[in-house]
């Protein structure tokens, strides 16, 4: 069977498609960023056997445990947990290629196999085309919601604002010789932002557009409450048939199943960094002795009861809440929204913070020589965007591996790569700290901007704290922006040193930059846990973005790199004014990508 790409929800996704075509604004980010790097969609095998499983046996396929089955792509990422959950929802939760793994879980024989492939098979082909139907209906209603934020006459209305407001800002900065204080630029963009949308929610609300548009919305979430009905009947209908067919000593395993399962469904839903980690998965792939292995045990067993706690309880609010938390949105009903969204930011917190505390405790009780290797795989894991390789750690390793590096050069370059790795750890772990304060009070905020959404506006940020003025989290300059820009400017001062103890041939040899130092496109349009363009694979970029910036992927590798990021850049504020951008009007020297896009920056 073909099966498309993975879904969106069309209550979130059109609209916000619709609201970047017409304001090709940056500032309204798609959160397209892949499931996080180092996540495997491994696990590990039945409970208390200890053993690694071999090969792919065992295996889901597909990114992260991700299903497919949707019909608009990925594009969230670690978006909202609520939306993600959309996304999601047009997924089955089981697939015929998942038989192996299954039986090997409950341990079935050749007669109970054939048996659960068929349930597999009248399931899956059930679910489909149900999950296309409710797909189609969204389109229909959510097309004519996008069309009308896309016409040409909005696009024109914010050219003329951005172009004015570009004019008043360099008229201001001839003014002051030259110069504008970041707070006051970052002011009268949102003033006069704000300005424009009040304007036009004006004139939609005279004309009876924001009436219609709310009655459609009403429409879609009442689609999307009949498809969650029928997605829950279709899965407990399998479910039930597959413990009909286990034997008194499988069902006694179910429990342990049920845990593996969810795992693998619920761990890549994470909408905070940290949160999708499976430590299991890298134990696994660490391939540690028995012995080593005995010694984890027991830390290992608690952590599956307790993140399986965790899981239950984030999955079990979220599913009762989505609903509500829609039609509560749909109506401005501000408190609900924002209590729904602050026990559902609580509860990633939890599932985010089992990861952290065991993390600690399974390397603690490691072997001294092993516990760096696994404590960097499971943060890398969990935080690639404040873990990963910086351009100097990669360049100091290729340096020390050049085959004409004289000998008497490779004592200072290792003198100066240690000194780098005591003073960027520091920083890195500056970082992690803000990032882990700073993301759940994200997930807050985002619910407020879906909210302006669902009534027919775009929000005065994208999601993740983003605003006009390319400043994240509300009217401060952003702490997590500083601390990158900190490590971005410690990275070139250590690259200016290594390369002053090379020749101009070795120097070639070095790594180019991979990611941005901040600003609006570090992260994507706006960041937000890998912005749409992520992490710069034209493939994990939503549709839309891949047409538009395919056309800058200039040496063909399908990787927007950082000299062809800041084309992009240039090309979007070139046609639609200020916000964001390396120092650009709005972007604040580069700080446009907001606090939690920036959380994406590998300098």
């Amino acid at each position: 069977m073909n099966q498309r790409p993975p879904a969106s929800s069309l209550l979130v996704r059109l609209s916000i498609l619709g609201l970047i075509g017409a304001f090709a604004a940056p500032s309204f980010a798609l959160q397209g960023a892949p499931p996080p790097p180092g996540d495997p969609p491994t696990e590990r095998g039945q409970r208390g056997d200890g053993q690694r499983r071999g090969g792919d046996e065992g295996r889901r396929e597909g990114e992260g445990g991700r299903r497919d089955g949707g019909r608009f792509g990925g594009g969230f990422g670690r978006g909202p947990g609520l939306i993600r959950r959309f996304a999601d929802s047009f997924r089955p939760d089981y697939l015929r290629r998942d038989l192996p793994l299954i039986r090997e879980q409950l341990k079935l024989d050749e007669a109970q196999a054939l048996l659960v492939e068929t349930l597999l098979s009248d399931y899956e082909e059930a679910f489909m085309p149900a999950s296309e139907q409710a797909q189609t209906q969204l389109e229909e209603q959510g097309r004519a919601i996008a069309q009308s934020f896309m016409n040409e006459g909005v696009r024109d209305r914010m050219r003329q604002a951005q172009s004015q407001l570009q004019a008043d800002l360099e008229q201001i900065a001839a003014e002051s010789g030259g110069e504008i204080d970041p707070e006051v630029r970052s002011r009268l963009i949102r003033e006069r932002m704000s300005k424009v949308m009040e304007e036009m929610r004006q004139e939609r609300d005279k004309t009876g557009a924001t009436a219609e548009m709310q009655a459609t919305m009403a429409g879609m979430i009442d689609i999307v409450e009949k498809w969650k009905g029928k997605r829950t009947q279709l899965r407990d209908e399998f479910v039930n048939g597959l413990k009909s067919t286990l034997t008194p000593d499988q069902s006694s395993g179910w429990l342990a199943f049920e845990r593996f399962m969810r795992r693998e469904r619920a761990l890549p839903q994470g909408t905070l960094s940290g949160e999708s980690v499976n430590l299991f998965a890298i134990v696994d792939d660490a391939e540690l002795s028995k012995e080593t292995m005995a010694s984890i045990t027991p830390i290992l067993d608690r952590y599956e009861i307790e993140l399986d706690e965790a899981l239950k309880a984030r999955d079990s609010f979220l599913d009762q809440s989505e609903i509500k938390f829609l039609r509560a949105a749909q109506s401005s009903n501000q408190r609900e929204v924002d209590e729904t969204a602050r026990r559902a930011s609580e509860l990633h917190k939890v599932v985010r913070d089992v990861n952290d505390r065991y993390r600690v405790e399974v390397v603690a009780a490691l072997p001294e020589d092993q516990r760096g290797t696994i404590e960097r795989a499971a943060l890398v894991a969990g935080y690639d965007r404040v873990y990963r390789p910086t351009q100097a750690e990669r360049s100091f390793d290729v340096a020390l591996a050049l085959e004409d590096l004289a000998p008497e050069m490779k004592p200072p370059i290792e003198a100066l790569q240690t000194q780098f790795s005591s003073e960027v750890a520091t920083l890195n772990e500056r970082i992690m700290t803000q990032v882990q304060k700073q993301e759940p009070q994200d997930v807050i905020e985002d619910a407020g901007r879906l909210m302006s959404i669902l009534n027919g506006m775009p929000p005065m940020g994208g999601f993740g704290g983003r605003g006009f003025g390319g400043r994240g989290g509300g009217e401060q300059a952003g702490p997590l922006q500083d601390l990158y820009s900190k490590r971005g400017d410690l990275s070139d001062a250590y690259m200016r040193r290594l390369r002053d103890l090379l020749t101009a041939e070795q120097r070639e040899k070095l790594p180019q930059r991979g990611g941005g130092r901040g600003g609006q496109f570090a992260g994507g349009f706006g960041g937000g846990g890998g912005g749409a363009l992520g992490s710069g694979r034209i493939a994990d970029m939503p549709g839309p973005i891949q047409d538009r910036v395919r056309e800058y992927d200039t040496n063909k590798d399908g990787i927007i790199d950082e000299t062809e990021r800041r084309a992009v850049m240039e090309a979007l504020r070139r046609d639609f004014g200020p916000g964001g951008g390396a120092g650009g009007p709005g972007g604040g020297g580069g700080g446009g990508g907001g606090e939690r896009g920036n959380r994406n920056n590998a300098s």
